[in-house]
């Protein structure tokens, strides 16, 4: 039996024909050559089948897997049980990795032996037009505290310790229909610091069978509302109906605070996190104070409130006291983010906005 290989890529495909080759080829044009390439045909039955037979006959590295149609959990879930590398590199059948995502995702995790999962500054195209996305936050102590909000990495783009997989049973959750991704990447939040590569090294097609665009929005908040539960009994916290509610306000900015007792709520709440991570120990303190320091400050200036107060209140609080103190900031630079959190807010609820937006992604990119 031969060496094990450094990097396992793992792939689940469903009826992907039209973009599989692309995918394929991207994988096998890596400039990181030690790899095994594990696919996982979930029942296609749209030509998908012969196309990675084809490839599994030229390249000894592809080992195809067939199952029944059981989704892309399991079909992760899968391909990860039968990894034998030291990393295991995620990617999506109609993605494109560009030659050197393998090479600088190995690299900065052999330099960076506390980090248990990388992702990588992505690209995106499609049906919208093609824009390089955002970059991602780097500060792994921020980033980290983010996660309690939102996925700060990637889905397409990872790369995670197999060791660490296998040892703390960080495998998906199938019983996430969406943001199954962000479940289990907090779940090695107790054991592991996160990272983002800034170099746009993945391209990621947006389509309408994209499985993001393929369920209503109340299901996401649903399944939203259930990963978090989860997250938060890491740190032994149970939160009540409302408490989760305020929330997840922050994560989705979908429902800003409509009364004075909503934003007493959010305080509190963000105040009881604060004090849950000084016994549980597993995010930093003063970069969690300065994260919710920001939340705080955003949820106060889309509050349905008159400037004067909402400012008001959001100088009068603890929150401000313990992030003027992490992480002390001149006031007029204070109050300029405040407009501008509100003014972001106006666009994004306009038509206007939101061509206004994807006329700045285009520019940028």
């Amino acid at each position: 039996m031969g060496a094990a290989p450094m990097v396992s890529v793992v792939m689940p495909v469903y009826n992907s024909a039209e973009y599989l080759e692309e995918a394929v080829d991207s994988i096998l044009g890596q400039t990181c050559r030690d790899f095994e390439f594990i696919i996982v045909d979930d029942g296609s039955t749209d030509g998908s089948a012969d196309i990675l037979r084809r490839y599994q006959k030229a390249d000894g590295r592809i080992r195809v897997l067939r199952q029944e149609n059981q989704g892309i959990s399991a079909s992760r879930n899968k391909a990860i049980k039968h990894a034998a590398g030291k990393y295991i590199a995620l990617m999506d059948s109609d993605d494109i990795s560009l030659p050197e995502r393998l090479a600088e995702q190995v690299a900065f995790m052999e330099a960076h032996p506390e980090v248990g999962i990388c992702g990588v500054r992505c690209s995106f195209f499609g049906d919208q037009g093609e824009f390089i996305g955002a970059c991602p936050p780097t500060d792994p102590k921020r980033l980290k505290c983010r996660m309690l909000f939102t996925t700060t990495i990637s889905n397409t783009s990872i790369m995670m310790r197999r060791d660490m997989v296998e040892t703390h049973n960080l495998y998906y959750d199938t019983s996430f229909a969406v943001t199954e991704d962000y479940e289990m990447y907090t779940r090695f939040l107790p054991h592991c610091e996160v990272a983002n590569i800034p170099e746009v090294l993945l391209k990621i097609r947006a389509h309408a069978a994209s499985t993001t665009r393929r369920y209503p929005d109340e299901v996401h908040y649903a399944h939203l509302t259930r990963a978090h539960r989860k997250l938060f009994s890491i740190l032994e916290i149970d939160p009540t109906d409302e408490e989760l509610a305020a929330h997840l306000s922050m994560c989705t900015r979908a429902f800003p605070p409509e009364s004075r007792e909503q934003i007493q709520l959010l305080e509190r709440w963000l105040l009881k996190l604060i004090g849950a991570n000084e016994n549980a120990g597993i995010f930093d303190n003063d970069a969690l104070s300065t994260v919710l320091f920001e939340q705080w400050l955003s949820m106060c200036a889309l509050a349905n409130d008159s400037i004067f107060r909402k400012w008001r209140g959001f100088r009068n609080s603890k929150i401000f006291a313990i992030g003027r103190r992490v992480c002390p900031r001149p006031t007029a630079l204070l109050m300029l983010i405040f407009i501008r959190w509100q003014i972001s807010f106006a666009l994004e609820k306009s038509s206007a906005g939101k061509s206004f937006k994807r006329f700045a992604r285009r520019c940028m990119g």
